[in-house]
């Protein structure tokens, strides 16, 4: 590096340290000097005293050796040394994003929802989910790809990713590659969901890599208008449950049982499931579409018992809350207590912070006792160690 690149170099690096609300002073041991420490370009000398001979009022140069040897370089004022290298403030950046995003973003009730800690971090000059103020056009995608999610979600309408995002992003693909900041932004409005991870948060929502049927197993005859589907033939059947305008269940049937994971389920309806019980696939998260049909079977025969098993960790407590709330009976968790499990052996460990969320779900008080033994240490099961 040449004299006059590593007088720009320091000279940006005072202005975003004064530009941060920090004394703006910097010692030829940072950073910054170390192409001066090692290299000793020639001219440097020459180059810093020219620098202070035009801003002399602007910048303070100490020597340790007067003209050969710098010690340290502090900016007092920053204006006109900022036009000199052509910087531009923060209180400048963020003004040009706000007011672009207003504009383009005008009536997005995500945006309009999220723009105060948008701006809080951008203050700051700290990302956004991982976007800088200078990098705001990239967030105009996220925003607009969560407030359609939101719209389909409210309106009952699903989809797969490339679909979704031909019709929104006008490119099939794109949506692929900002999918976990679209998640990040629906998490900010519904933190309950904040443990998930991206797809299962997009699945909640109605969104999927690909769209599948419910699978179900157990006597009861679903019905599309005057074509009928029982649902015994073994081991289970897939049904996708916008067609399905009504449930009939067996008078025999007493409960129904939901399950997080396919090899598990699959498992189940050939090996356990009894003859008065209805077992479902959750396909981990449920979906707006499984959740339609889990409430249809729901009110279509009283006194039913309903019960869920998933893994045991903070995704299936969340998955088993979500349940619960669905319906207005209660949905009890099965073989969801560590005791299901005394003699399994498992590596993944419940942290400090996940415990905190387990007990900040909201969890009934049939549920809360699953996870009442629970602390941090303890070990965490996959459904498929039961067996």
């Amino acid at each position: 590096m040449d004299a006059e690149g590593l007088v720009g170099k320091v000279l940006q690096r005072l202005l975003e340290k004064f530009d941060a609300g920090k004394r703006a002073r910097i010692n030829v041991g940072e950073k910054v000097f170390d192409a001066y420490r090692k290299n000793k370009p020639q001219g440097i000398a020459y180059a810093f005293n020219e620098l202070i001979g035009s801003y002399s009022d602007e910048i303070v140069i100490e020597w340790k050796v007067p003209n050969v040897a710098l010690n340290s370089i502090e900016l007092l004022s920053p204006d006109r040394v900022a036009e000199h290298i052509s910087y531009r403030f923060l209180s400048e950046r963020v003004s040009e994003a706000m007011t672009s995003l207003d504009n383009d973003l005008k009536g997005n009730f995500v945006y309009k929802s999220l723009r105060p800690k948008l701006l809080e971090k951008w203050e700051k000059d700290r990302p956004f989910h991982r976007i800088k103020v200078d990098e705001y056009h990239s967030l105009l995608a996220y925003f607009k790809s969560a407030e359609q999610v939101l719209i389909n979600y409210r309106n009952g309408i699903e989809s797969d990713y490339r679909h979704f995002s031909a019709r929104v992003l006008g490119d099939s693909k794109a949506f692929s590659s900002i999918k976990s900041g679209v998640a990040n932004l629906l998490k900010e409005l519904n933190p309950e969901l904040e443990p998930l991870d991206t797809e299962s948060m997009l699945q909640f929502y109605g969104l999927s890599p690909l769209s599948h049927p419910v699978f179900i197993s157990g006597a009861l005859t679903l019905f599309s208008k005057d074509i009928s589907l029982g649902a015994e033939f073994p081991p289970s059947v897939g049904v996708w449950s916008e067609s399905v305008d009504k449930a009939l269940l067996d008078d025999k049937v007493k409960v129904v049982t939901t399950i997080e994971n396919q090899a598990t389920f699959n498992r189940y309806v050939k090996e356990e499931r009894q003859e008065d019980e209805i077992v479902m696939f959750t396909s981990g998260v449920p979906s707006p579409s499984f959740l339609k049909l889990f409430k249809l079977i729901a009110q279509s025969k009283t006194n039913l018992d309903f019960r869920h098993w998933g893994d045991i960790d903070l995704g299936g407590f969340v998955i088993l809350n979500i349940l619960d709330s669905a319906i207005l009976s209660s949905v009890i968790g099965y073989r969801m207590s560590f005791i299901d499990y005394l003699n399994k052996d498992s590596k993944s460990l419940f942290t400090s912070a996940e415990i905190n969320r387990l007990n900040n779900l909201g969890l009934s008080e049939a549920n809360k006792d699953l996870i009442s033994g629970l602390e941090e240490g303890s070990k965490k099961f996959e459904q498929e160690a039961f067996f």
